[in-house]
């Protein structure tokens, strides 16, 4: 399996495989995923199987500020600005925020090689910056799959808030319904699948995520 950073052809591709698991109102746009990687095209990183399309890590690198928005809720993956992205001319700590992790083939075992691929990518800005330090990461989950990958597995937790946000689903559609809202799309033949979790782990949490990063990396957290 090959891997390599996303390019802009990539990103039809890959809203649309976001859409089918978080139909949002205000879903990310091409425009979104070209300033997040204007200037780090490493943290998107596409995985290649005798040249088909076989998974994704799509992770945002953020700046303090824009890690702390978006945990507490008070913003959503469409309205991560440029400000709001990491800058190494500017920020002594990095966020990295989870949009989308995705495997389209029966290779087993590929969320350790997409962490260990983001430990050699986070890596290679530290060696750069030996000021800066590596400050959390997160991860809106949509899925039970997500969850049990992010919660169960690499040890995330819901800290900061808890989302009102439930996906359901009727047939093959699916929608976003909060809490007031579900006992009526229960009545027109919705089924409640999870509610989102934004899961987070802070860089002095003893969580398993930064086992891979640890393994790959000598890196420094606040």
């Amino acid at each position: 399996m090959h891997a390599r950073n996303i390019r802009k052809e990539d990103f039809k591709a890959l809203l649309q495989l976001d859409k089918k698991v978080y139909p949002t109102d205000s879903p990310v746009t091409p425009r979104n995923l070209n300033a997040w990687y204007k200037k780090y095209p490493g943290f998107g990183i596409v995985y290649e199987e005798e040249g088909q399309l076989a998974g994704m890590l799509v992770a945002i690198p953020l700046s303090p500020k824009g890690l702390q928005q978006l945990v507490y809720g008070k913003l959503i993956e469409s309205e991560l600005t440029d400000k709001l992205l990491f800058d190494k001319t500017r920020d002594n700590g990095l966020g990295i925020h989870i949009y989308h992790i995705e495997r389209l083939n029966e290779r087993k075992g590929f969320y350790k090689t997409c962490f260990k691929d983001l430990a050699n990518v986070t890596k290679g800005f530290l060696e750069e910056n030996n000021w800066l330090q590596m400050i959390g990461i997160s991860a809106l989950c949509t899925t039970p799959e997500g969850i049990g990958l992010f919660e169960n597995k690499l040890g995330l937790k819901e800290n900061f808030y808890a989302s009102s946000e439930h996906i359901m689903e009727r047939g093959n559609e699916k929608i976003i319904a909060r809490e007031r809202e579900i006992k009526s799309r229960e009545s027109e033949g919705y089924k409640v699948i999870v509610r989102c979790k934004m899961l987070t782990a802070i860089s002095f949490d003893k969580s398993p995520v930064w086992n891979y990063f640890a393994e790959n990396l000598l890196f420094k957290t606040v």
